[in-house]
């Protein structure tokens, strides 16, 4: 679809939520030691959203295979799909207090190696988080 948007001239872009996930996505299901644990090693919740039918859960991008993850997700985004534009929301999820994969790394920290995963993914593409627009690196 984001093809055919610029096939017609248009700059194209996606919303993405990438650091929660659904309890029945298939990222969850398969890989529940990428997310964020609580203090009894639950999965961190993310908050809860009615729109993806109720609790999410937090991404942890201090995991090694999750940022990989994140990488080849948003590199097909931009280079696979054609994405010139590529919003990021919730992105205060990475940065929960949490048991992390890495726990030498900060909350603070944790959020920008996944920013970071995410921008060298995307190259020149536009990034939009809630706060700030990212220009190319």
């Amino acid at each position: 679809m984001l093809k055919k948007i610029s096939e017609r001239g248009f700059k194209n872009g996606i919303w993405t939520a990438p650091f929660l996930a659904a309890p029945d996505s298939e990222l969850f299901r398969d890989h529940p030691d990428w997310f964020l644990k609580d203090a009894k090693g639950r999965p961190r919740s993310g908050g809860v959203n009615p729109y993806w039918h109720g609790r999410v859960f937090a991404l942890d991008p201090t995991h090694p295979e999750a940022r990989d993850h994140l990488y080849k997700v948003f590199k097909e985004l931009r280079e696979g799909w054609g994405a010139d534009f590529i919003k990021i929301d919730f992105c205060y999820a990475a940065a929960l207090p949490a048991r992390r994969h890495d726990p030498q790394v900060s909350r603070a920290g944790a959020l920008r190696m996944g920013l970071e995963t995410i921008r060298k993914a995307v190259g020149d593409a536009f990034v939009l988080d809630a706060d700030a627009r990212w220009g190319p690196p």
